[in-house]
């Protein structure tokens, strides 16, 4: 982190503009927070300063004997128990040992879950709340994130599908079905599984996987699915990035799994920007040497606990 100083926050940890677990440093306060939502507004009440720490204060004093220099390289953990009433404890890795600085103990103390969900991003805040000197930086090396107590890698498949033939498809790629997440579950896990193609009218198909292309008319279903949107009604897209191809003639139906072997590719998770902007996966398809119809349907895996 920058050196601390009046009107400069930073914040490193597991959460959103509406849950998580971070450290931060505002103006040269650094502190542990836990944000919650339960209460129906994003709070940071459970904010505790250094000099609160309850295990470590990291100034010298405490077991580790060590003050910390946030200006410097640090490991930083977060590990909790998601029950949703337990534990959190929050500290460093120091000389090759995990020292816990601060621990949020929740069980028997609240009425309610102390945060909403588990399901949260990595994320890196460095925020002016005023003027300041100059210039500031942060360097972010690393993240991972890791569950001791895995997944189930079984689950049923949603299925976005067209019902009727798209016409007129011709040497340009067009959208058969496109998904995203809903915009009230954007902490949503949801990750493309198949894609299917059957053409209606003679002649060869290239089909596509498309990430984030710009659809022009679409119109999304929100009441099918409850973590993601649909649509089937774009007429023509832009842009995107191609993720899986595969080809189809009239004889055949074109069918592409997205998922590997063994468990689910998370690569392809849907994900969502800062200012709430969900990722976009579009089926697509052209026909090769002159004008054909398609039906078409995009799988998807909803892992939403």
């Amino acid at each position: 982190m920058a050196a601390g100083e009046e009107n400069l926050r930073q914040r490193v940890g597991y959460f959103n503009a509406d849950n998580g677990v971070f450290f931060q440093q505002d103006d040269d306060v650094l502190s542990f927070v836990i944000r919650t939502y339960t209460g129906g507004s994003a709070s940071d009440t459970r904010t505790v300063a250094q000099s609160n720490w309850n295990t470590d204060k990291l100034d010298g004093t405490g077991p580790s004997g060590v003050t910390l220099d946030e200006t410097k390289t640090q490991i930083l953990f977060m590990d909790f128990e998601w029950l949703g009433v337990g534990s959190v404890r929050c500290g460093f890795v120091l000389d090759g040992q995990f020292v816990v600085a601060h621990v949020f103990h929740n069980a028997n103390a609240l009425s309610e879950v102390y945060m909403q969900t588990a399901i949260l991003p990595v994320r890196y805040e460095i925020t002016t709340t005023g003027a300041i000197a100059g210039a500031k930086a942060m360097k972010q090396i690393c993240s991972s994130v890791m569950s001791e107590g895995g997944y189930n890698q079984i689950s049923a498949e949603s299925v976005a599908r067209r019902t009727t033939a798209l016409g007129s498809i011709g040497a340009t790629f067009l959208p058969l079905v496109s998904i995203r997440l809903a915009s009230n579950a954007l902490g949503a896990v949801v990750i493309p599984a198949q894609m299917k193609v059957l053409p209606t009218s003679a002649g060869d198909y290239e089909v596509a996987l498309v990430k984030n292309a710009t659809l022009t008319g679409a119109s999304y279903d929100t009441t099918t699915f409850p973590h993601v949107d649909f649509d089937v009604a774009a007429t023509a897209m832009s842009g995107g990035t191609i993720v899986q191809v595969s080809y189809t003639s009239a004889t055949n139906q074109s069918s592409g799994s997205a998922v590997p072997d063994v468990g689910y590719n998370f690569d392809l998770q849907l994900g969502v920007t800062i200012g709430g902007t969900s990722d976009v996966y579009t089926v697509a398809v052209r026909e090769l040497g002159g004008s054909g119809d398609a039906i078409g349907s995009l799988s998807f895996y909803d892992l939403t606990a």
